[in-house]
């Protein structure tokens, strides 16, 4: 049932209830991390960067919301189109000094 949803508990063996997971988890026992995916809420590729907000640049698998004009539905996170060519970008470091 877990391999479905593309996630893991770390630390434990893989036959777990999803609810005895979900109840550790809350409890803060163990970590649950669900593997990127098209089946994971931020897609294949999370960009995280240091913030006291908790803001990060993911990726989607909802890839029709880029048609959408308003485009506000993330909760205070930033999806992108594509997440591989601005990851490249970033890596490079040759950007302009003054955009």
């Amino acid at each position: 049932m877990l391999e479905v949803t593309g996630f893991t508990g770390v630390g434990l063996p893989e036959v777990v209830l999803l609810a005895t997971l979900l109840l550790l988890a809350v409890a803060s026992l163990i970590t649950v991390v669900q593997q990127p995916g098209p089946n994971n809420a931020l897609g294949f590729m999370k960009l995280d960067m240091p913030n006291e907000h908790a803001i990060f640049i993911h990726d989607t698998p909802s890839r029709g919301l880029f048609n959408q004009t308003f485009r506000a539905l993330s909760h205070g996170c930033v999806r992108v189109e594509d997440p591989v060519a601005l990851a490249e970008y970033l890596l490079r470091g040759d950007w302009p000094e003054n955009p």
